[in-house]
C-alpha cells in the first residue's frame, strides 16, 4: 500500500517481487469511479528488468498485490 499526501504526483519503486510473480494493481484512489478498483488487478509493468515504478496522483492511495505472473 502506498500514500501520496503531496500536492504533486511522485513514483513509488516496488520491490522486486518473488519469483514467478508480478505486481497488479488493485486499487487507486486517483482513478475515477467505479474504476478506482479492480478485481483481478492490473499489471504494473517493468520499466526496466526488475524495476517496477508506479506514477502515483496527489493526495491518493494506492494498493498493489504481487501474484502469479500467469494470472
Amino acid at each position: 500500500m502506498a500514500f501520496n499526501a503531496s500536492s504533486r504526483s511522485e513514483n513509488v519503486s516496488l520491490p522486486p517481487p518473488g519469483e514467478g510473480m508480478t505486481w497488479h494493481r488493485l486499487v487507486d484512489t486517483a482513478l475515477q469511479f467505479p474504476g478506482f478498483f479492480s478485481i483481478d488487478g492490473e499489471p504494473v509493468l517493468e520499466q526496466e528488468v526488475g524495476l517496477h515504478i508506479y506514477e502515483m496522483k496527489p493526495y491518493s492511495c494506492t494498493l498493489f498485490e504481487a501474484c502469479c505472473s500467469s494470472n
